[in-house]
């Protein structure tokens, strides 16, 4: 059985479709989820974020979502937020990263928040 599917909405219209534990990363959404305020059917609104940063944002959560219930994780999951990082810092700007933190915050995914506080972002 397929699992059920959120569409978010950037503050620039982008719509994004991801599954359900990806989307449960964020405290905020778990909530919505939890609440069943979130359906395949109801897009939800994410005004304080644009989608470049959204989409960033995602990639984190999906590869959290996949790996979390996996058991022995947290070795694989060090490096790839490690690698993550590296990326996100070689890529984009420090402008960006501050709004990857805000992002982070907003939706509170706080496993993305700690990793950009650490690196000093």
């Amino acid at each position: 059985m397929a699992e059920n599917m959120v569409t978010l909405r950037s503050k620039d219209n982008k719509e994004f479709r991801v599954k359900q534990s990806t989307a449960a990363q964020s405290k905020l959404l778990k909530s919505l989820i939890d609440l069943g305020c979130c359906t395949d059917q109801q897009t939800i609104p994410i005004f304080e974020v644009s989608s470049h940063v959204l989409q960033s944002l995602i990639e984190y959560c999906e590869k959290h979502a996949e790996l979390s219930p996996s058991h022995n994780t947290d070795e694989l999951l060090k490096d790839w937020d490690t690698n993550f990082m590296k990326t996100m810092t070689e890529k984009e700007d420090m402008e960006f990263i501050g709004y990857l933190l805000i992002a982070a915050n907003y939706l509170e995914v706080k496993g993305l928040l700690n990793l950009i506080a650490d690196d000093g972002g």
